[in-house]
Order: structure tokens, then sequence, then C-alpha cells
């Protein structure tokens, strides 16, 4: 949310000074925010239905507007996380992300968490393919392009200094991507998209982070038994 538009709803609320609190009306306030998710939501969903405070967060980034949690701020992409709900609801697009993956204790017991991806978690994604391979994402790129053993020992040219950049970005991500047509645990690495996998469709509840801690996630999943009370039973946190 830019500053003119805080500035706006401060005024309305009778602020006048340079600091305070600004409660927010998301309906209200942000209209087109809630157009916008509103309509990624009924372009993604098949059978599958959101849970009203995850669609409400979902508002609340498409303003740019981060969640503090544990002493930081995350701010997710509504499109990122429906292009994770498309690959969920059957949409013929590539699955490039871990999971899904299913709850084995705790209050979310039964339920299921799946990766999306944004562009703030490329740095993560390098920074483990570099602890995996090291020096072979070096020596793969320049083998490529030279032959097998042909680079070894020749003087470092601008073209080489190219190659090793597109090798520890493109490459990497590239190659990560690629890894989930080969196994469900293979794909980029995100944070996690929360959900009830039902016979009638799955139900999404909650966008979390990697440390998130569990009984957070819970009071937040738990919210949504009121809008759908066929969740009781599917995890411990419904009962």
């Amino acid at each position: 949310m830019d500053r003119e538009r805080i500035q706006a709803l401060a005024r309305a609320q009778g602020q006048t000074g340079t600091r305070g609190t600004v409660q927010i009306d998301i309906e209200k306030d942000l209209g087109p925010e809630c157009r916008f998710v509103d309509f990624l939501l009924a372009s993604s969903l098949r059978t599958g239905r959101c849970a009203k405070l995850l669609r409400n967060f979902m508002v609340i980034y498409a303003a740019k507007v981060p969640q503090l949690a544990q002493g930081e701020n995350h701010l997710f992409d509504p499109e990122c996380l429906c292009q994770t709900i498309k690959v969920l609801e059957g949409h013929e697009i590539k699955d490039i992300t871990r999971g899904p993956f299913q709850f084995r204790k705790g209050p979310l017991k039964g339920l299921y968490k799946k990766h999306f991806f944004q562009a703030s978690f490329l740095i993560e994604n390098i920074i483990i393919e570099i602890e995996k391979h090291g020096s072979g994402i070096i020596s793969r790129k320049l083998a490529e392009y030279y032959g097998k053993g042909n680079y070894i020992g020749k003087p470092v040219e601008e073209t080489d200094v190219n190659l090793i950049a597109e090798a520890f970005s493109r490459d990497v991500i590239e190659r990560r991507a690629a890894s989930r047509e080969k196994a469900w645990r293979g794909g980029l690495t995100g944070e996690h998209l929360i959900y009830a996998a039902r016979p009638d469709g799955n139900i999404y509840l909650h966008a979390s982070f990697h440390g998130e801690d569990p009984d957070r996630i819970a009071e937040s999943v738990r919210v949504a038994l009121s809008d759908f009370p066929e969740l009781r039973g599917a995890a411990p946190v419904f009962d």
C-alpha cells in the first residue's frame, strides 16, 4: 500500500501526527485488491474452495502490506499462491514446486502442504544447489560449452564469466524446476500452502513460512471451521 493511501486512511480516522496505527477495513479500503484476488481465485478454483482468512491475507499481500510474524516481515504474492492452487486444481500448467506432503503428526496431522514459489525465493534455491553440487555446477556448464575437459587450464575470458553467472542463476533454477517431473519431492523450494484434501474438492487454509510456530499455524487454520464445518475430524486442530 502506497504512502498516500495510508495517509488518506489516517486522515479519515482523525489522525494528524506522523506516527500511529491505521485500521484497515479490507472490503471498504482495499476494493481494487479485493477484486483482483477474487478474480485470481475464481480463475484458479475448480472444485476447491478458499478459506476466508487466507483470502483476506491475499488481499493484504496484494496491497503490499507484509505480515509481521515471529519478528520478521513476510510478503507473499497472491498470483504465485494461485499458481500452486491451479496445479492442485488440475489446470494444464507445469508443476515446478515440491510436494504435496502430508502432515504426519501434531495438530495439523492429516492436512497437506505444497510449496509455492515467487522471485524472492530464488536465492534460497540457488544456495541449496550450491551446497549440494558445489563447483560441479561450473564444471558442468563449461563442459557443455567447450566439451569435457577442454576448458581445463585455459585462461578465464568474458565468455567464461557469463557462462558461470548463467550456471548459478538460470541453469540452477531450471534444473530444480525440472526435477519435479522425476519425483514429487523434487522441484523448487518455497513457502507452504496448507490445505485439506477432500473428495469433493480441496479447502485451502493458510500460507505458511518455514519455521512458523505450529501453534500459530493451527490458530489460523482453525478459523476455517466456522465456514467449513465439514472440516471437523480432518485434523486434530478441528476437534
